[in-house]
């Protein structure tokens, strides 16, 4: 423990008004959805190309360029490699706004309007989000490099909290 910071932790700051205690449960709130989803969940599809994952290659970086064949995983290796991206990126929570009913039903009224209001707002941000898919769709040609659809941050694919 430092005595430079709040809590006794250096880089915590001191909790000595609302304001700093709401921007520091934004950022736990933040990391813990939207940061862990847009990490977590195309690691499956990232890693599923070999070379991507670094920790399976062999060799080392300041070895001389002994192939790609000789640097590859073999295949228990890529295939437990695989296994484990699998499993790490399943999901296993309610995606941001949805909320069980145990929850909803402990919260005030008040409560209730606030995630109903956050529920009407991540619904517009989702529409714009397919409505710009669309787009970049309609606009691909098939000769030329396609340009890719933002999927990873829709709504109802970042997850409420992390789940592992």
């Amino acid at each position: 423990m430092n005595k430079g910071g709040g809590c006794g932790m250096n880089g915590i700051p001191e909790f000595d008004n609302l304001q700093t205690l709401v921007d520091v449960l934004t950022n736990f709130i933040y990391i813990c959805s939207v940061e862990h989803s847009a990490t977590s969940f195309p690691a499956y599809d990232q890693y599923a190309f070999p070379p991507n994952f670094a920790a399976t290659l062999h060799g080392h970086p300041d070895d001389a360029v002994i192939g790609l064949n000789v640097s590859m995983p073999d295949s228990k290796e890529f295939f437990s490699a695989i296994s484990v991206m699998k499993i790490l990126t399943l999901v296993l929570t309610n995606s941001l706004g949805n909320y069980k009913c145990t929850y909803l039903k402990s919260m005030d009224m008040d409560g209730r309007i606030f995630v109903k209001n956050f529920q009407q707002n991540l619904e517009v941000i989702r529409k714009e989000i397919y409505d710009r898919n669309a787009d970049i769709i309609k606009g691909n040609n098939k000769n030329q490099v396609q340009e890719y659809t933002y999927e990873w941050l829709l709504p109802d694919r970042v997850l409420n909290s992390i789940s592992i």
